[in-house]
């Protein structure tokens, strides 16, 4: 296996400790407060960063957002961040339309990373969640955070991408949330099992979707497309929210295709997200 990835899977022994060994020092109460307030932003978000890097040994962190317990790393990974120093909810307005379409049904989560949308799903009323994470670090995390919560029963967590069935390689710069089926130079990359989501979701008995988040670097257009084409229009997702800063490698705009192949209306644009509906 190559370098990066031994050194997570030896770093992420810590994920064999209970939750609650990494609790913030209290030295990190004005942290902390600083998030609550709002101010921890833009160059004060930086420096608040490097304090809690400066604190934390390991760089870890045990640490719980609305009633969620997280095992967070902003060493290594942009989500863990956001999760730690937001003042509000992290990405609030893509998960409340999320929430409304999945309530009593199934929320759908490709590129899970460390859990934070299929937690808050999974804790506010989706009847199941599929979380789909390939990236073997990010997984071990995902599957702490998960059990940390005791919601292995609302989340069935598949360890594979989606795409094409086959198998291929998963580049990573060393960040949990960033790793992409797109060749990168001079990244350490490690051979994952990709798999359609038609299929994977059939296989489950799953027939129709209330929600959709994906967020797979790039990738988004090769993983739906397929599925749109092929599954039946009550399988649809209601709600759909779409990660756009890799647009650039999209080799069809699935923003488009969705609106006048598919029927969608688009809801809102956020800095990093296309949220989408169907009646």
């Amino acid at each position: 296996m190559d370098n990066v990835f031994q050194q997570k899977y030896t770093f992420d022994m810590d994920d064999l400790v209970e939750w609650g060994a990494y609790q913030a020092p209290s030295s990190t109460r004005k942290l902390q407060l600083l998030a609550q307030w709002g101010l921890s932003r833009g160059i004060i978000k930086k420096q608040v960063l490097k304090r809690w890097q400066t604190i934390l040994y390991h760089q870890l962190v045990d640490f719980e957002r609305d009633g969620i317990k997280y095992r967070l790393d902003i060493s290594n990974n942009v989500t863990d961040r956001r999760i730690l120093t937001s003042s509000k909810e992290y990405d609030g307005r893509e998960l409340a339309a999320l929430l409304k379409a999945s309530s009593g049904g199934v929320f759908v989560d490709i590129g899970a990373n460390i859990g934070y949308y299929s937690l808050v799903a999974a804790s506010r009323g989706a009847r199941q969640v599929f979380a789909f994470e390939p990236n073997p670090p990010t997984l071990e995390r995902l599957n702490f955070n998960v059990s940390a919560n005791a919601l292995n029963e609302r989340i069935t967590i598949l360890p594979v991408g989606v795409g094409e069935n086959g198998s291929f390689e998963l580049y990573s710069s060393g960040d949990l949330g960033s790793a992409s089926l797109l060749p990168q130079e001079n990244y350490e990359s490690v051979r994952i099992q990709v798999r359609p989501l038609l299929e994977v979701l059939s296989e489950h008995g799953v027939d129709s979707i209330g929600g959709l988040k994906i967020d797979i670097e790039g990738m988004e257009d090769r993983a739906l497309i397929p599925f749109f084409k092929e599954a039946p229009e009550t399988f649809w997702p209601k709600c759909i929210v779409l990660e756009h800063c890799n647009e650039e490698d999209w080799e069809i705009n699935i923003i488009d295709f969705l609106i006048k192949e598919s029927g969608y209306e688009l809801k809102f644009s956020t800095r990093g997200n296309t949220v989408l509906s169907r009646s």
